[in-house]
């Protein structure tokens, strides 16, 4: 049985550990298990009733309300507030999170084209997808989704970004240019691509590896093409060797290094001046703003 601890229940909703104790002495709607140690945990069917429980709230839905309601109004409830568009990129964010637990295709594919209509595809990939993806990397983390779910939601997403970037203009013959890459043991490539679309709807003229890439491979077409920018992006955790890679492509190459991805995985380069690291699209469209003012 999938189950869930307070802590990721409060990063996959958004519902704090203090509303969610109160909300258990007060309502009969949230009974959550234990273990034999007295430490309180939820199921899936726990967590899906909480999304739903946080965007009825989110609208000014009382949750005393809420608590008299059987899940399947609460859950009509929703989808009746889902259908309107004046909804918000938190409450598309936990519907893409019930898309993904419940793989449902339809669901995922509304809420995307709703946004897209909405604030166009770049806002829809660092305010939505983003932010989604994050949040289901606690549940990956955790190993709480299955690896179906994992590739049912991920290849949805890679469809999306991959037909944004073929329908992009080619960058003009003067473009600046930057490589794109992931390093030897890196397999999650989701993150790359949406690093390419940004780049590359900025005008850039990328050069896009993948995932894998063997550094020999990586400094070959850096010195071929002379190219002055390179970005990878970390996650997995094997820092020692990230390391090496890093310091070996820096003293043979030239190149300036953006590296992005997960905070604890990412070696501290501090004092190179050569390595530049980004938290989120956003602060990748600045750094590459001042790149190209440069």
């Amino acid at each position: 049985m999938e189950s869930y601890s307070v802590a990721q229940v409060e990063s996959i909703t958004g519902i704090s550990g203090h509303k969610l104790r109160i909300w258990e002495r007060r309502y009969k709607f949230l009974k959550p298990k234990r273990t034999p140690t007295n430490i309180r945990f939820y199921t899936a069917d726990d967590l899906k009733l909480l999304i739903n429980v946080g965007i009825l709230t989110r609208h000014g839905n009382r949750i005393s309300k809420i608590g008299s309601l059987s899940n399947k109004e609460i859950s009509e409830k929703v989808l009746d507030l889902l259908t309107d568009t004046d909804t918000d990129f938190e409450d598309d964010i936990s519907s893409l999170m019930l898309s993904a637990i419940n793989f449902d295709e339809n669901l995922f594919n509304n809420i995307f084209q709703r946004q897209l209509v909405r604030s166009g595809f770049l806002a829809t990939i660092t305010d939505l997808i983003y932010p989604f993806l994050n949040r289901v990397g606690v549940m990956w983390t955790a190993s709480r989704v299955i690896p179906s779910q994992e590739h049912f939601i991920t290849n949805l997403v890679r469809q999306k970004i991959i037909s944004s970037i073929d329908s992009l203009q080619q960058p003009a013959h003067d473009a600046p240019e930057i490589l794109l890459f992931l390093f030897e043991g890196e397999d999650h490539e989701l993150p790359l691509l949406i690093a390419s679309f940004i780049i590359k709807d900025l005008g850039w003229k990328v050069y896009y590896l993948g995932q894998n890439v063997p550094l020999n491979d990586i400094v070959t077409i850096i010195k071929k093409r002379n190219i002055p920018t390179v970005m990878s992006m970390i996650t997995a955790p094997q820092i020692d060797k990230v390391s090496n890679l890093i310091y070996d492509l820096i003293s043979n190459t030239d190149v300036h290094l953006i590296l992005s991805g997960s905070k604890k995985n990412i070696p501290n380069f501090e004092n190179l001046e050569t390595v530049s690291v980004v938290n989120d699209p956003k602060e990748l469209i600045s750094h590459l703003h001042n790149l190209d003012n440069k």
